[in-house]
């Protein structure tokens, strides 16, 4: 689990259905990304969509 509360977030991208934050500490370099719902109630295709990038994330490389 990564603490998100010592970090400063910046808006990167946002849309009808989602902001994407990246989170950076000032006392080093690590960075993450955060996706948000902009609305309370998604859409079902939304809800399908969430599940299936959440379903890749064995496929990616922490390191990089």
């Amino acid at each position: 689990m990564v603490e998100l509360s010592r970090r400063v977030f910046e808006v990167l991208r946002s849309d009808k259905d989602f902001i994407l934050y990246r989170g950076r500490r000032e006392d080093d370099e690590s960075q993450v990304l955060v996706l948000s719902l902009v609305t309370e109630y998604p859409t079902p295709e939304i809800v399908k969509w969430l599940e299936h990038a959440y379903s890749l994330r064995e496929q990616l490389d922490p390191a990089a």
